[in-house]
């Protein structure tokens, strides 16, 4: 089965083209770094739909709520590939605003159902959005009644006998276990950095500074990795038809 086509948008404005689908079935959440717990939900949303849309951000939440910066797992560029190779139809990548943490969750679902007439949520096992987080999973079910749509639940994906969490991939990338970070992502960490000999990695969540061996564009290169600033200097020059490179430790 090949890669579907990832539809896009960065607001809730109603799409003049959406994609027409019998039937939506939509999933709410960050996506940091789309891994394997992740990945797993978006599995048990698609079996419900052919047609899947992911309500993401372009932004951290906790960047409003709690005024704090959050290393990311991915570019929103690499998030949205990331997406799309899970086989997810269209996607709002949203700025999560004052404007936006001001909804209830009654007043954000009516806001996407507006843009998207969907007929069922998929939610992780635990997961709380809206204002003053009041959409639990008791209250989320009462909206669905009164908006028409089916909610469920999925259990959490774990390994090692936890759950894994994008929180989990963070603390195992800074401690340098890479190899376990890979794990729970289900692939080997890598960054999309724009194509250049000094490159300034601020925002990303990065392993212990130090000389690394990676792959970029497929092929072995060492690089000098500083997190003071967060940069890394490539030892050659790379001439790229594109603008981004993966840079896959």
């Amino acid at each position: 089965m090949g890669v579907p086509s990832l539809h896009i948008y960065t607001d809730l404005s109603p799409p003049q083209r959406l994609p027409h689908k019998k039937s939506w079935t939509i999933t709410i959440g960050n996506f940091d770094g789309v891994h394997l717990g992740h990945r797993y939900l978006l599995s048990q949303a698609k079996k419900r739909s052919d047609a899947l849309a992911v309500i993401t951000f372009r932004n951290h939440p906790l960047t409003v709520l709690k005024n704090i910066t959050i290393p990311s797992l991915a570019s929103l560029d690499h998030k949205l590939l990331l997406l799309k190779r899970a086989h997810v139809n269209l996607t709002f990548a949203l700025e999560f605003s004052y404007q936006l943490a001001s909804l209830t969750a009654k007043e954000f679902l009516t806001e996407i159902k507006r843009c998207i007439s969907f007929d069922r949520l998929v939610l992780g096992e635990g997961a709380v959005f809206g204002k003053n987080r009041d959409g639990t999973e008791t209250e989320v079910k009462k909206i669905a009644k009164e908006l028409n749509f089916h909610v469920e639940y999925v259990p959490k994906f774990c390994f090692g006998g936890e759950p894994i969490s994008s929180r989990r991939i963070r603390d195992k990338i800074v401690q340098g276990e890479l190899s376990e970070a890979s794990l729970l992502l289900g692939r080997r960490y890598s960054l999309f950095v724009p194509c250049s000999p000094h490159i300034s990695l601020s925002g990303f969540c990065l392993p212990p500074a130090g000389s690394y061996l990676v792959s970029i564009n497929g092929q072995k290169e060492r690089i000098d990795l500083e997190t003071s600033p967060p940069q890394l200097t490539l030892t050659k020059r790379w001439n790229s038809s594109k603008s981004l490179i993966e840079i896959i430790f």
